[in-house]
């Protein structure tokens, strides 16, 4: 089940063009997610915009979602440097989240 889930990882993620699908994603509530969540986005992607990857991230609390974006395309970036220290802080914010439940 979803309230399972501890943390979640989207690489290009995006929101389906299809209005019917994005809103069954948003839910009757329109509630945000609460799950801790990092999104990378390529500023050179050809394929999936940032633009788009932001909508997606909308989905998720501002206070427990990292958006970071990547000067690669549509890859999924090395665990060096700033993509490092975002992971770092997911699963800080993961452990945080547990801990007050």
């Amino acid at each position: 089940a979803l309230a399972d889930v501890k943390f979640a990882i989207l690489i290009g993620g995006f929101l389906p063009k299809d209005p019917t699908v994005t809103q069954a994603m948003w839910g009757y509530k329109r509630e945000l997610l609460s799950i801790s969540s990092l999104h990378l986005s390529g500023t050179q992607d050809t394929l999936i915009s940032t633009e788009r990857s932001r909508e997606l991230a909308a989905l998720f609390d501002e206070n427990s979602r990292i958006f970071l974006e990547h000067g690669g395309r549509h890859v999924v970036p090395t665990g060096s440097g700033a993509v490092r220290d975002a992971l770092r802080q997911l699963l800080a914010n993961a452990d945080e989240t547990q801990a007050s439940k």
